[in-house]
């Protein structure tokens, strides 16, 4: 499912909490009301993102690749607030992309237990330095497992080192030379509004 093409999109705030009773805030500037819903509530859901898009669509002054590392729409002070009066505080990050049509029964199903999430995340998310490269346990479920017959042999494994690889030169796919009508548009093109073209709209002579 792409952006927006799905028959139909189902949200959090839409999904079935079961025996549970849920206030859902949409205003991440209402501290006042934040504060009040989060403070008086067993356990508080803090849903948050930030990725990449296309140049065809602006959040927050994101026109394409992300600007910073900061969450979208103030989510950053959306955490701190929500975790200043609620010590049960949950946070929700997508880092995987668009989750589909159904995003608010996969992570209610996730919060009760109803299915497993697997814990293979695209990335780790770390406290430490040291937290990268553990292959021990990465990927599993978080359910209870079993192991028997283990044959377990120490490495001696160096400490992490980053790569100091560089970038390869960019290739050179063309060396001819192109005139101006060259990158014009092609003739009887039907632009459409919104979209990027490989081809010049406008050029001097």
């Amino acid at each position: 499912m792409g952006w927006g093409s799905g028959n139909y999109t189902l949200w959090t705030f839409q999904a079935t909490f079961i025996n549970t009773k849920f206030t859902n805030l949409s205003n991440n500037y209402d501290y006042t009301a934040i504060r009040q819903a989060a403070s008086g509530a067993k356990v508080a859901l803090v849903l948050v993102m930030a990725n990449s898009r296309e140049d065809y669509i602006i959040v927050d002054r994101n026109e394409g690749d992300r600007n910073n590392l900061i969450f979208w729409q103030n989510g950053d002070a959306l955490i701190a607030e929500v975790a200043s009066v609620n010590p049960n505080t949950i946070i929700v990050i997508n880092p995987a992309g668009l989750p589909g049509q159904e995003p608010g029964n996969a992570i209610t199903d996730m919060l009760y237990g109803k299915i497993n999430p697997s814990g293979k995340s695209v990335f780790t998310w770390r406290k430490n330095r040291t937290d990268w490269g553990v292959d021990v346990f990465f990927g599993l479920s978080y359910m209870t497992f079993e192991y028997s017959n283990l044959k377990i042999e120490k490495k001696d494994v160096g400490p992490y080192t980053p790569t100091m690889g560089k970038t390869l030169s960019a290739l050179t796919l063309s060396s001819e030379n192109y005139t101006a009508e060259d990158l014009s548009f092609l003739a009887d093109f039907t632009v459409l509004p919104g979209y990027i073209y490989p081809w010049e709209n406008a050029y001097t002579v």
